[in-house]
């Protein structure tokens, strides 16, 4: 019996992602994924020793980044600037965030990680971390009010509806799969202000989106994002922010200096 639910959560979920038009998106080509960005990532943290370092284990001894372990529902935004000499494409933070997620894949904890490009957009990002939560935690499909509210929203972006409708729905499910939870979820973001390539896209909008996820559901939710400012400046757009609950909306400016 066991085996025949978990064939039709697996058939459920495969469904979902040919609706959201993901083609074969599966978790376990995201751990393959974080596992390579993280080899990179240290590859070049060791590479020049006169810049300053800051890995997981770093940011978890600071103040703020107590709030990550603790209990509760939070927004990390963790942003700030490469050292001047640094040549590098990465944001010297997107160690802390791919670290952290691998540890929380490897702990199995309800967990979904989106490294975003100049090609992403929100409606994917929101699409991706909803069925990576899904296949973390398949047996949400066996509960017919949940799943028939996840299914609609879903549905909806499957029938060619406008961008913000489609966000919405996205987002309403999402929430849905969250507040079914009943253990902690992670969220992590590593780079969205990449996509402020493309005219529809915008690193507020990703960050709105996510504290609104936080704001709105029951369940302890942790959400960490990382931003490099040269590329969008969080403390100019800090007003946009300001309707939020700030002791669910932490900041962390971290530039990097010499080592």
């Amino acid at each position: 019996m066991i085996v025949l639910h978990d064939r039709e959560n697996e058939r459920v979920i495969r469904e979902m992602v040919k609706t959201l038009k993901l083609q074969n998106y599966r978790t376990d080509h995201v751990c393959k994924e974080l596992k390579e960005e993280l080899s990179i990532l240290i590859y070049q943290s060791r590479g020049n020793r006169r810049l300053q370092k800051m890995d997981a284990q770093a940011f978890l001894n600071t103040a703020e980044g107590q709030y990550w372990r603790r209990p509760g529902r939070v927004l990390m935004l963790l942003f700030g600037r490469n050292e001047i000499s640094s040549s590098c494409y990465h944001s010297w933070l997107s160690l802390i965030a791919t670290e952290l997620a691998e540890e929380h894949f490897k702990a199995g904890d309800l967990i979904a990680y989106e490294s975003l490009n100049r090609t992403s957009t929100l409606e994917r990002s929101l699409s991706r971390l909803i069925i990576q939560l899904l296949e973390r935690n398949p047996a949400l499909v066996q509960r017919a009010e949940d799943y028939r509210e996840i299914q609609s929203q879903i549905e909806r972006v499957g029938e060619h509806c406008d961008r913000d409708e489609a966000v919405k729905g996205l987002r309403k499910a999402l929430l849905r799969i969250i507040d079914s939870c009943e253990s902690r979820v992670y969220i992590i973001l590593n780079r969205p202000e990449l996509c402020e390539s493309q005219p529809e896209e915008s690193c507020t909008e990703y960050l709105t989106s996510m504290l609104s996820l936080v704001r709105d559901t029951q369940a302890e939710l942790k959400v960490m994002v990382t931003v490099r400012s040269e590329l969008w400046d969080f403390e100019k757009n800090e007003n946009e922010f300001r309707c939020f609950n700030q002791e669910m909306f932490r900041k962390l400016r971290m530039d990097q200096g010499r080592s």
